[in-house]
């Protein structure tokens, strides 16, 4: 996904710097551990959006199959069409979840 911040590659920029120039190698480590718990949240959001996305995916086709089982009413046909642009939605962000 475009725009995504490479933490861990920042890191090791930044330890690479700091050898060339005179900066506090105390600041730098610290600054590196930053980046270093950057990245492990970036992971872990990734793999919840990924869930739930999987989550709001189950319960999309739970929906269906009870709107299936509903005598056509205004209700129901509105309802349909609720689900069918949530559904939409969900491919969407399905995909883009993939890119994560």
């Amino acid at each position: 996904m475009s725009g995504t911040i490479d933490f861990a590659q920042g890191a090791r920029r930044l330890g690479r710097q700091a050898r060339k120039n005179s900066f506090s190698i105390t600041s730098i480590a610290r600054v590196q551990v930053v980046l270093e718990d950057a990245a492990l949240l970036q992971d872990h959001a990734k793999a919840d959006i990924k869930n739930v996305v999987l989550v709001l995916e189950v319960c999309a086709t739970r929906l269906r199959r009870i709107a299936s089982m509903l005598e056509p009413t205004a209700f129901s046909i509105t309802f349909g069409k609720r689900l069918a642009e949530m559904e939409q939605l969900l491919r969407i962000a399905h995909d883009k979840a993939a890119h994560l």
